[in-house]
């Protein structure tokens, strides 16, 4: 039930930056133009991805971070599960960010043909 309550919540603080945005939409679709080549649409299409998904990673994180934190000071028996969210979540917001990293070192070398 918990679980219901929160989701509606965590969605709302999602889409409200879309919600409130004062920046008129793009003309085409992930802001493709017909001069750009396939190659150009494709990698606006992933650099859009990849930002959703890091924006969706933090907040994850973060969440988890704040429920571990909590969990650790109110509950002295559970501070092994906390510490182990803490500690999971920071390792994902590294893999996240490492993935981040290698795609725009794979968008450099696709676009530039060099590293």
């Amino acid at each position: 039930m918990k679980k219901l309550v929160a989701l509606p919540i965590i969605f709302s603080l999602i889409f409200m930056s879309v919600a409130f945005s004062q920046e008129e939409p793009p003309e085409n679709l992930f802001g493709c133009t017909p001069e750009d080549t396939l190659t150009q649409c494709i990698m606006k299409v992933g650099r859009l991805i990849l930002r959703i998904l890091m924006v969706l990673a933090l907040i994850f994180a973060a969440i988890m971070i704040a429920w571990g934190g909590i969990t650790f000071i109110l509950q002295p028996d559970k501070q092994a599960d906390a510490r182990k969210k803490i500690v999971l979540a920071a390792v994902g917001l590294v893999i996240a960010f490492v993935a981040w990293a290698l795609a725009l070192l794979i968008k450099r070398f696709v676009l530039t043909g060099q590293a």
